[in-house]
């Protein structure tokens, strides 16, 4: 059976993310799935005020104001306000608006920036391990995807497999990432690669 670790570079990246995501997902930080979300008992008018919210949430990023579209992303949040889950659901919705953009070649890191700070507060705020969890895997996610910050993706990776090592998402992450560290530490010492 292939691990994750046994295919090549720009395979691991690619389901990387896609294994990281659901795992946050699992540890309770889903996006809001009520009927006033786009969820399975939402109406049509219900859907058309998501898709509503989120363009003016895009419009608000294309323009670079990061405050406006966190207040507009984060006016229907599922989780009480100012609660670790309410940060962590702020990051996410952040985060997936950024790559959003990112597709349409409009690269945002400024609210990369703002969707970590968000999934660092609910890592403070946390009161359960999946909640410290979800918020690690998310940081280390942001700083690797979006802020090109091998370092910190690494120690916040090391830090989710610490703090679950039953989390194959975090166990495959850390190592994904130690062994990509490893490999650019020997490039550079052998007078080579970035």
């Amino acid at each position: 059976m292939k691990t994750l670790s046994t295919l090549p570079p720009r395979w691991q990246r690619l389901l990387s993310s896609v294994l990281l995501l659901p795992a946050i997902a699992a540890a309770g930080f889903a996006q809001p799935v009520g009927a006033g979300n786009g969820g399975p008992n939402a109406t049509q008018s219900d859907l058309a005020a998501v898709r509503t919210r989120r363009e003016i949430a895009r419009n608000h990023a294309r323009g670079n104001n990061v405050a406006q579209t966190v207040s507009v992303l984060s006016e229907y949040n599922r989780a009480a306000s100012g609660t670790a889950a309410w940060h962590l659901e702020t990051a996410q919705k952040l985060i997936q608006l950024a790559e959003d953009l990112g597709r349409d070649a409009m690269p945002r890191p400024a609210l990369a920036q703002t969707a970590l700070q968000h999934a660092v507060r609910a890592g403070q705020l946390a009161t359960t391990p999946e909640t410290a969890l979800g918020a690690k895997l998310l940081a280390g996610y942001i700083h690797e995807r979006h802020l090109a910050d091998r370092e910190n993706a690494l120690a916040c990776f090391r830090d989710a497999a610490q703090l679950a090592p039953q989390s194959a998402a975090a166990r495959e992450a850390y190592e994904r990432m130690r062994r990509a560290d490893e490999t650019i530490r020997q490039r550079r010492s052998q007078g080579g690669g970035r």
